[in-house]
């Protein structure tokens, strides 16, 4: 008999996030089965499914009911059909397809050596330096894009870019993708945008700009921030997406006196990040991420949301603010500053 009440308690939290590998093996099966593309034109048994797809049909339906309680398909009678989540970032050959994101296991398997990293102090691949941002950077910017896409347009409304005059130019800092400037050109004809990154990343960038019809109003600066020199006052947005947590405190200072140089008066800054509550102890995601940047970088970190904003303040930003954006709430990745 259990002396200790407690011990009567079962350990759901630790099972919840144990079996959450589970799911996430279950839905990469899925995109690598073709199931999403199979269910893209009909909704179809597991019986057909299993025949079109060359597999067991006991395990098919396994695999369907499976996805069907995390809201990946929908089930009427014996009959599967894709979610609205799974048609938007699950259907091969969408614009929004995430298969590629699911599919890469760089920073996965990084993280099994997370406990030798925290005994060094340092870490197992440090992924911002030059040589290595080349080669690591290309792959990722480009199977992120879904991830960001959304919410940069919301970002977009929120800053009224529809309304920004003729000549209006956006700098996009470490652009990657290009995901957070996009929708401005998109929104907004009169917009012109110059994406700075490094040679090979300028490439995914130039991409995108080609595939959503806006390249004849993006120019591109190849090479390090720290290394370019911009105009004084010359830029009416700047975006920095998820650039500031890979340089560190001081060089993330650095970058941002810079923005507010070349940004006009009245000039917006617009700041992607994986913002942190200021004891550091919700936003669990926020949390996971400091440690991914321990474990791929020397200098990267999450900021505080009370960090972030004085450090806006102490260089001269004002009407510093944490947007409400839609489907976030107070989780909102973005922080908006005017010069």
């Amino acid at each position: 008999m259990l002396e200790d009440s407690r011990a009567m308690m079962p350990p759901l939290r630790i099972t919840q996030l144990l079996h959450a590998r589970w799911a996430l093996e279950a839905l990469r099966a899925a995109v690598q089965l073709g199931v999403f593309a199979a269910l893209a034109g009909q909704a179809k048994t597991a019986a057909q499914l299993s025949s079109e797809l060359s597999a067991s049909r006991e395990g098919m339906q396994l695999l369907l009911n499976a996805l069907v309680s995390l809201d990946y398909l929908q089930k009427d009678g014996d009959r599967y059909a894709l979610s609205e989540v799974s048609r938007l970032y699950l259907l091969p050959g969408q614009a929004l397809f995430l298969g590629d994101y699911l599919a890469d296991n760089r920073v996965s398997e990084a993280w099994t050596k997370i406990g030798d990293s925290i005994r060094s102090g340092k870490p197992i691949n440090n992924v911002n330096q030059e040589a290595k941002a080349e080669e690591f950077f290309p792959k990722l910017a480009a199977s992120i894009f879904p991830l960001n896409y959304g919410t940069a347009h919301i970002v977009a409304s929120e800053l009224r870019v529809d309304e920004l005059p003729a000549g209006a130019r956006v700098l996009d800092v470490a652009a990657g993708s290009a995901v957070w400037s996009l929708p401005f050109a998109e929104r907004n004809k009169n917009v012109e945008v110059d994406a700075l990154d490094f040679p090979a990343v300028l490439e995914v960038a130039k991409d995108f700009a080609e595939r959503h019809g806006v390249a004849e109003r993006f120019s591109y600066i190849s090479g390090n921030w720290s290394d370019c020199r911009f105009e004084d006052s010359k830029y009416d947005v700047v975006c920095l997406g998820h650039i500031l947590h890979s340089e560190g405190k001081m060089r993330s200072i650095d970058l941002l006196k810079e923005c507010f140089r070349t940004l006009k008066h009245g000039g917006r800054i617009v700041i992607a990040e994986m913002i942190s509550d200021d004891e550091r102890v919700s936003a669990p995601f926020s949390q996971l991420f400091a440690l991914n940047m321990f474990l791929l970088t020397d200098d990267g970190c999450v900021f505080a949301e009370g960090e972030l904003r004085e450090m806006l303040s102490d260089i001269g930003f004002r009407d510093v603010y944490r947007p409400k954006l839609q489907y976030w709430g107070d989780e909102s990745p973005v922080m908006i500053a005017t010069k």
